[in-house]
């Protein structure tokens, strides 16, 4: 899946929604002309991590989207989430770089437009 189109769209909010059953990041961007809007949810996380001190309106300058194998060796930029490999699925890696980076670690990424 393609996300580097999102590149330069500004991030609007981040919801986390937390159950025992599953969890949900849903990441929304707008365009910076406010016509355009897009959801990234990723299901099942594992892991998240953001910088909750920076601003809420950060453009995204680069989105990074790997997806991790089940089985076999994970890829160097990622290995810091090994510990959380369980051999029971494929993995998805989000990551968005700007100047308040976040990354999500969760079973499945879909978009929505």
């Amino acid at each position: 899946m393609d996300l580097e189109r999102f590149h330069g769209y500004s991030l609007s909010d981040v919801a986390v929604t937390a159950t025992s059953a599953a969890s949900v990041v849903r990441i929304t961007l707008v365009a910076s002309d406010g016509a355009d809007s897009v959801a990234l949810l990723v299901e099942d996380v594992l892991h998240i991590e953001m910088d909750t001190s920076r601003s809420w309106d950060d453009f995204v300058d680069e989105v990074t989207l790997l997806q991790l194998p089940q089985h076999g060796p994970w890829p160097e930029q990622v290995q810091h989430l090994l510990h959380h490999h369980n051999n029971r699925s494929a993995l998805t890696w989000l990551r968005m770089d700007g100047p308040g980076p976040i990354e999500v670690l969760g079973v499945r990424l879909t978009v929505e437009q």
